[in-house]
């Protein structure tokens, strides 16, 4: 063997000892916390495949949490420490299983421009960045972090979130007075604002003028061509309809106007809080019990919501427990 191939060989040999030191020093608690400790992270908390927490960590947590202050008393201070701990592991587990997943770039794009979109320059954008201790590039990495995170837990519980027909009927017969539905009116109205506080001569200027619209109605004259003439800009369009709505969608005031009213019965004049409204009912429909098919689509969201829920407690009980830890807590505050 000539003295350069030796040499090539010599060379070969000491980057694979390198490399081989260096997984070893990474993998090791001691050598990650004397290392840690160096840098000012703090000492190393915990490890999760081969991921480390720091104490700087779990003092980042609380901070955020803000829930620990000098004149929290030690009982509290570390019920506070163990759930910061708790938090701290199961996100950086989750970051660790899910930085594999699968992202599109236009994802982070559209969700880091939804950031930026909220500030009137990218100057003011950048400097509320810096002043939080982020750069533009730090923050597409926790954005693209947080949705690798997101996408992982919705492929884990995917399969977790189909309801049987056994399961929805159970709930709607366990829930039926949440899908009765209220009396519900159908109206349409031509309005003029007066509210509290308004002068008495534009009150009385108000008052006039659905006293006008009331007696043209009376005369003869169409709802639709007269509602042009209302203040209310969302509906005057759609002839002043408002469609169907129950007592709890509208004030008071108005409800308690209209409620004993029919369909066919002549328009009216009431005074709200708002203004004067020249009212008419167009359609009624009573109060009465939704069939299971009616209330199919909020069961099955309900019934989701609870099965996401505890998918979610459980797959992160399943993160924790792939955290070893190696301190109970930060050993300073």
């Amino acid at each position: 063997m000539t003295s350069r191939a030796r040499f090539s060989l010599y060379l070969v040999a000491a980057c694979l000892g390198g490399i081989l030191a260096g997984l070893a020093i990474s993998s090791s608690a001691f050598y990650r916390n004397l290392i840690s400790v160096r840098s000012g992270r703090g000492a190393l908390v915990g490890m999760c495949d081969g991921a480390a927490i720091y104490e700087s960590d779990l003092k980042r947590s609380a901070a955020e949490r803000a829930e620990i202050s000098d004149s929290t008393d030690q009982e509290q201070m570390q019920g506070e420490w163990t759930l910061t701990r708790s938090e701290t592991g199961a996100n950086i587990a989750l970051e660790n299983a899910a930085r594999h997943q699968g992202l599109s770039r236009a994802a982070i794009d559209r969700e880091v421009e939804l950031t930026r979109s909220q500030f009137r320059s990218p100057l003011s954008w950048i400097k509320v960045l810096y002043s939080n201790g982020l750069s533009p590039w730090r923050l597409r990495d926790v954005i693209a972090k947080n949705l690798r995170s997101q996408a992982w837990i919705e492929n884990k519980i995917a399969t977790t979130l189909t309801s049987t027909e056994q399961e929805c009927a159970a709930y709607f017969d366990s829930h039926r007075s949440t899908f009765a539905q209220p009396m519900r009116l159908r109206a349409r109205h031509i309005f003029f604002a007066a509210p509290p506080g308004s002068p008495s001569d534009v009150v009385e200027q108000k008052q006039a003028l659905a006293q006008g619209i009331l007696d043209r109605l009376g005369r003869g004259e169409v709802f639709e061509n007269l509602a042009m003439e209302s203040e209310d800009e969302s509906n005057k369009w759609r002839d002043g309809d408002l469609n169907f709505f129950a007592e709890s969608r509208m004030p008071a005031d108005f409800w308690a106007a209209v409620r004993e009213r029919h369909p066919g019965d002549p328009a009216m004049l009431i005074r709200t809080g708002l203004g004067f409204h020249v009212v008419e009912v167009t359609d009624a429909r009573p109060a009465r019990q939704m069939t299971m098919e009616e209330a199919r689509s909020w069961i099955v969201l309900a019934l989701q919501n609870q099965k996401r829920a505890a998918a979610v407690t459980a797959l992160r009980q399943d993160l924790l427990g792939r955290v070893h830890w190696v301190a109970a807590e930060p050993a300073s505050r």
